[in-house]
Order: C-alpha cells, then structure tokens, then sequence
C-alpha cells in the first residue's frame, strides 16, 4: 500500500489527476485470478494493477485529447514503482 501511495501521489503530481489506492476487490471490483493473483502465485513480492484515469461521464474510453496526459501521468506512477521497489528489494 506505500508503493501504491506513493505511486498515485506521483501520479496527481503531474495533472492533478486523484486515484484511488486500495486493493482490486474493493477498489475496483471482484476479480479473482486475474494477474496480481497470477503474479503472487508465482512467488512475485510486488505486483500492482494500474488503471487509467477515467473517462468523461457517458464515454466508454479515454478521449483522444487525453491520450498523452494519461501516458505522462502513468509513465510518473509506474516509474515510482519501479524506483520503490527497487529500493527495497536492494536492502533486503
């Protein structure tokens, strides 16, 4: 939950786009065996399901106006992730 903190606060940082951090079946909905399961079952320490920010009301995806704005957003996050994890799994 850090990591994923971290990661959204590095996410609004660049847009002020606001993430909800928690985990997927309370977050985001039921999934059972999707692939933070898959990824645990295979002895991964850190894995994270990351959305993207939300479309307008009414629209099924992102609009293409804000295509680069969710890459540039995303990149920060997953960056931080990459970063944080690494930083533990050298102290360790």
């Amino acid at each position: 939950m850090e990591i994923a903190t971290k990661a959204a606060d590095a996410l609004r940082s660049v847009h002020g786009t606001k993430f909800v951090v928690g985990p997927i079946s309370t977050t985001i909905y039921m999934a059972p065996g999707n692939s933070v399961d898959w990824a645990y079952s295979l002895g991964v320490k850190y894995a994270f399901a990351v959305e993207l920010r939300n479309p307008v009301k009414a629209e099924r995806y992102v609009r293409a106006s804000a295509i680069e704005a969710t890459a540039e957003e995303t990149f920060a996050a997953i960056m931080t992730i990459l970063d944080e994890v690494a930083l533990r799994t050298r102290t360790q």
